[in-house]
């Protein structure tokens, strides 16, 4: 299993996933305290100038991550209490998921929240539409699942590492992002090498046979050209946890934005 390297996002120095966690706790502390008050706008944004009705914002720093047959996929976010599930569910379905829109759900102490307009109330399901931070709806240390596509599978892990409390006033920049997600760490591509000539880097994936030989499905474009499918079928190598799956290239489709 390979477990990736990544960046963060604030100090841009390389993170290994074990340690990802700590160091970004840190950093947006040391961010917070020296750069708040000079007006930097990430992951906080100053408050306007003048007098203004204030509260208190909630943001929760989440890890996420997933597996497939050869690596270790992760991201940090760092999500707003008005955030609401859904807006996480495009997130991923933007930067790691999306190919032919297929149904999701999260799962949290039990419950289903489906991105179905219509959820099964037998199974009582719920809406994605629902805040992050209503009535403690999460709190640090809680731990979700997360489903997309119910044939080809991929699930995510995602772990709440803290909440922040931030105060902001009316009209400023702060209030009108709190929606806003915003991405602390993502892993770099996995190095991995074609599974037939063991020496040249995998480019692309067989996703007719990347069920019975993992290894073997993964093809440099050379050992490509004799791989045992129809080119046609092959996909691109790209770094997410769906990489191979069903119709997913990395790549999202146009009618995304409408969702």
């Amino acid at each position: 299993m390979i477990i990736p390297r990544g960046q963060c996002v604030i100090c841009k120095e390389q993170l290994s996933f074990s340690l990802a966690s700590r160091h970004i706790e840190l950093c947006l502390d040391s961010f917070s305290a020296a750069c708040l008050n000079k007006g930097e706008s990430f992951p906080y944004a100053k408050t306007a100038k003048g007098k203004g009705i204030s509260r208190h914002l909630d943001q929760f720093h989440v890890s996420v991550w997933a597996e497939n047959s050869v690596a270790r996929y992760w991201l940090h976010l760092l999500l707003s209490e008005d955030s609401t599930l859904r807006d996480l569910d495009k997130f991923f379905r933007s930067t790691w998921l999306e190919c032919c829109g297929h149904l999701s759900k999260f799962e949290i102490r039990g419950v289903n929240y489906s991105s179905s307009s219509f959820p099964d109330r037998e199974f009582d399901d719920r809406s994605m539409n629902v805040k992050l931070g209503d009535s403690l709806f999460l709190k640090a240390g809680d731990q979700l699942k997360y489903e997309y596509d119910f044939g080809t599978t991929t699930k995510l892990e995602i772990k709440v590492i803290s909440i922040r409390r931030r105060r902001m006033m009316a009209g400023s920049e702060l209030e009108s992002r709190s929606r806003q997600l915003i991405l602390l760490a993502r892993n770099d591509p996995p190095d991995i090498v074609c599974g037939k000539c063991s020496s040249m880097k995998a480019e692309l994936v067989c996703p007719l046979c990347i069920w019975e030989e993992n290894k073997g499905s993964w093809l440099c474009r050379n050992c490509s050209k004799s791989h045992k499918c129809r080119v046609r079928y092959l996909r691109p190598i790209v770094n997410s946890p769906r990489v191979g799956l069903c119709g997913y290239t990395g790549e999202a489709p146009l009618y995304l934005s409408s969702l």
